[in-house]
């Protein structure tokens, strides 16, 4: 009875919590793949004032020679940079659409700060999908899905 409840909220307040990575994937047409592999971790955070926080990251990340930050060698801020995706801001609903809009305020990628990125969201049971719209990866447009799983309160 509780799932039946839920599902006849509004996506606006299906959304709130805190939520865990189960899997982030692209697809490029033919094939789908794992950007940050397989077993890439994160959390996504949507509260009741519009506010959202994500942060999804490879495992696994090779460690720093040094135990300090600020003097981490190219390569090693390259690796770092490229396995971490992470942004914050707030967020709006188009409950017709069920899409959710992400007007982000910071993003670890630059060229993020002030877009809005769209995600299309489909709800199953205590998970949450959210894909994006066709992109431009590398050369090739890509789809990205990420599923979430809720963390109870």
């Amino acid at each position: 009875m509780a799932e039946a409840k839920e599902e006849s909220q509004p996506l606006s307040v299906r959304l709130i919590g805190r939520w865990n990575l189960i899997s982030f994937e692209e697809g490029s047409g033919e094939s789908t793949g794992y950007p940050l592999g397989p077993d890439a971790t994160g959390q996504i955070v949507y509260d009741a004032a519009g506010n959202i926080a994500v942060q999804i990251m490879k495992a696994h990340r090779p460690l720093f020679a040094s135990g300090d930050q600020g003097v981490g060698t190219m390569e090693e801020m390259s690796a770092a940079l490229g396995g971490y995706v992470a942004y914050c801001g707030t967020y709006s609903v188009d409950e017709t659409a069920r899409v959710v809009t992400h007007s982000l305020t910071m993003s670890l990628f630059p060229n993020w700060v002030g877009t809005e990125q769209r995600r299309h969201v489909v709800f199953n049971g205590d998970e949450m999908t959210l894909s994006t719209p066709p992109m431009l990866f590398s050369g090739q447009t890509r789809v990205y899905r990420a599923v979430w799983k809720r963390v109870p309160r």
